[in-house]
């Protein structure tokens, strides 16, 4: 009984987590996406705690922009200077980073190619469909962490119902989807991120770190419960 409700927990946790990441690249911030980091701040913190990723630089940054925002009724100058780093990344035209797996494994580096097939595909079999920023297209970096947040609560409701042999499967989809697509490009794409970026304590250094670090964790629980 321990077992199932710690995967329930467990499972809860890493929907949430996906769910954030995804939400982090998919747009500027606003309110609501600072009301959710500051709740998940601490939470992020301890679990960042691992050796695949500079923990101590994302403690700083995280916990830095958790004082920012206790400290300051008034968000829009915290929303307005991390919309312009995000804009700086990813809405600058050639100059800004394409968080696209096609733009990263296809030959021609460009948009729909073999990769975006292939993930509309995996999601199509799954019943999975992106709703915010639909017009971006299916491989997008934000939607494949979206993806794996909806197959974690997937898990979450299969351990509620202690299905163990469904909860198998989904594990098998999601370490199919981080070999076969996630691992193969977002190392890279974090790795552009934090050379872009102008200054080591910018938040969505923090984010790029977190996410090398948090997907190889994740993996190994995958992989651990599988086996």
């Amino acid at each position: 009984m321990n077992k199932i409700m710690n995967f329930i927990e467990i499972n809860s946790g890493r929907e949430v987590v996906y769910n954030f990441l995804s939400r982090s690249l998919i747009d500027c911030p606003d309110k609501q996406y600072l009301k959710m980091f500051e709740e998940l701040c601490t939470y992020l913190v301890e679990i960042g705690n691992n050796k695949n990723v500079d923990h101590i630089k994302v403690k700083k940054i995280f916990l830095n922009l958790k004082r920012e925002i206790n400290t300051n009724i008034d968000k829009n100058n915290i929303i307005i200077r991390l919309s312009k780093e995000y804009t700086n990344l990813f809405c600058l035209g050639s100059y800004s980073i394409a968080p696209y797996e096609s733009v990263y494994l296809s030959v021609s580096r460009i948009l729909k190619q073999k990769p975006w097939e292939e993930v509309s595909r995996v999601f199509n079999e799954n019943k999975f469909f992106t709703k915010k920023n639909a017009n971006l297209p299916e491989d997008h970096i934000a939607h494949e962490l979206l993806f794996m947040s909806f197959l974690s609560y997937k898990a979450k409701e299969a351990s509620k119902k202690s299905d163990i042999d469904e909860l198998e499967v989904i594990y098998y989809k999601q370490i199919s989807f981080l070999e076969k697509h996630l691992f193969r490009w977002t190392g890279d794409l974090c790795n552009d991120i934090l050379r872009k970026i102008l200054y080591g304590d910018s938040f969505y250094a923090g984010i790029a770190s977190f996410i090398k670090g948090y997907l190889d964790m994740d993996y190994g629980f995958l992989k651990k419960v599988v086996v």
